[in-house]
């Protein structure tokens, strides 16, 4: 059995434009001098099967692992600090080894590292975002964020989340067929940067027609 892993990174940041009477201030970017190092997301994806073999009806569980690391870690309101807001894990299963929604888990399924039970992340809307299956390709989603993980980096830095999805092998599945899937990840981390610049120059302009 051959199982891919990937892992994806987000991290983002915004500057609001600024000026000065007159005279508009460009600003320099910059976080941090030099700049930090990265973000990193890792995941890994395999089969709790020894010997390799599955038989078709089978149940079997892909084991996910993916590790988020916030390249300066801290809640906190100084500069050059910075904090997850949210994971997102999407596991594609092997179409014939396919997750249903019977198969969809809960929080409590999933195991951090920092000894919390996180909860689904809720939308600007107020509802929760439950996970779900895209019908084409078969991946499922699982979404983690604000209020309740942007806290947890405080104390815990890389922070690991495990679970095991359950799927069932088709009965159709082909004789020495081979299971193939993937689990990618996405943490969105906030850098919290100091935006400084020099004092602009004023110039005095004649309004007079």
């Amino acid at each position: 059995l051959v199982l891919g892993a990937t892992g994806v990174v987000g991290a983002t940041t915004a500057l609001s434009p600024q000026a000065e009477a007159y005279t508009p201030i460009t600003k320099d970017v910059a976080f941090g001098t030099p700049d930090g190092p990265d973000p990193s997301v890792t995941t890994e994806i395999t089969l709790d099967d020894a010997d390799g073999v599955v038989d078709p009806g089978q149940s079997i569980k892909y084991q996910v692992a993916t590790t988020a690391t916030a390249p300066q870690p801290g809640y906190t309101s100084s500069d050059g600090k910075d904090y997850i807001r949210a994971v997102y894990v999407v596991v594609t299963p092997d179409k014939n080894a396919p997750v249903t929604s019977a198969d969809l888990l809960s929080p409590s399924d999933f195991t951090w590292s920092d000894g919390r039970t996180h909860q689904f992340l809720v939308g600007a809307d107020g509802n929760t975002v439950a996970p779900s299956i895209d019908p084409a390709t078969g991946a499922v989603t699982y979404s983690f964020g604000e209020p309740d993980i942007q806290s947890s980096f405080t104390t815990t830095n890389p922070l690991t989340v495990t679970f095991a999805q359950p799927a069932t092998v088709s009965s159709s599945a082909p004789a020495g067929s081979m299971l193939t899937a993937k689990a990618e990840a996405v943490a969105d981390i906030n850098p919290l940067g100091s935006w400084t610049h020099t004092d602009p120059t004023y110039s005095e302009f004649d309004t007079q027609t």
